[in-house]
């Protein structure tokens, strides 16, 4: 029998192999091997397969399926999962660097915490890289987190696993949000690690980044749950939904716009809105 992983590392993915490709890459050179790679995909014909069977051994489970949908799929690799913490690394998405998992083990031994997170950068289809959005930094506190004034990566978060499954993991009756619903039922009980290191680049590319109302609403839907909104907080709310949904809209737009060119390029580095 193997020996117990410290980490348990669950990629879901569907017709995304070249996405999930870079996911394993950035998996395989970590620093630390204290790993086990479960890939839920939910019945794939891109040569999703045939990607996993290129890195050998470095996966340790490999399920190819349909699913009930992204909450189900997060189960399925959450039912597998032997590590003491796990995380949920979607295919497209990559490590920040090679020493993600040693830096996480390291802290772990000295605070061993109940869930940790760290920064997150967004990466585009072009290879651009966005900074960590200001809203990641703000101080840690349930009604920030439940508010939506802080912004906590489901993928730049280790959680307990044995704590995930007390919890009910993940809800399937979600279509979206079913992560900050996971995130918030962590955060009403137990207090976080905090790292200010960046652990993810988020793959802007994939469904979960797109910037649509659906998912704002889900997480409005979330937070009034969590917080046992009134009717008229649940209002207000929601109007900031609405208002957050169409300033969103506007800045994407604006960004695109800028990165056409040189010069737009030099005013979003200008701005600390662009890396690279």
């Amino acid at each position: 029998m193997r020996p117990v992983p410290f980490l348990s590392i669950v990629s879901i993915t569907f017709r995304n192999a070249v996405g999930l490709r870079g996911t394993l890459e950035s998996i395989a050179r970590q620093s630390s091997r204290d790993f086990e790679v479960i890939v839920i995909d939910g019945g794939s014909t891109d040569g999703t397969r045939e990607v996993v069977e290129s890195f050998g051994d470095l996966v340790t489970h490999f399920t190819s399926e349909p699913d009930r949908g992204i909450s189900h799929a997060f189960n399925k690799g959450t039912a597998r999962a032997r590590g003491t913490l796990v995380n949920y690394l979607n295919a497209g998405d990559r490590y920040h660097g090679d020493d993600v998992v040693a830096h996480v083990h390291s802290a772990y031994r000295e605070h061993a915490f109940p869930w940790g997170f760290g920064l997150m950068k967004r990466i585009d289809a072009a290879g651009n890289v966005s900074p960590s959005h200001a809203g990641q930094l703000l101080p840690y506190s349930f009604d920030a987190l439940a508010s939506g004034r802080l912004l906590i990566s489901h993928q730049a978060t280790f959680f307990d696993t044995a704590l995930v499954r007390q919890l009910g993991a993940y809800d399937e009756t979600l279509r979206q949000a079913m992560d900050y619903d996971l995130l918030l039922r962590f955060a009403a009980d137990h207090l976080p690690h905090r790292f200010y290191d960046p652990f993810i680049l988020y793959d802007e590319t994939g469904v979960s980044a797109r910037h649509n109302l659906q998912g704002l609403l889900a997480k409005h839907a979330a937070r009034s749950r969590a917080l046992a909104l009134s009717p008229t907080a649940k209002a207000i709310d929601l109007g900031r939904t609405y208002a957050r949904y169409a300033l969103g809209r506007t800045r994407n737009a604006t960004k695109q716009t800028l990165l056409r060119t040189d010069l737009g390029r030099a005013v979003l580095r200008r701005l600390g809105l662009l890396e690279t």
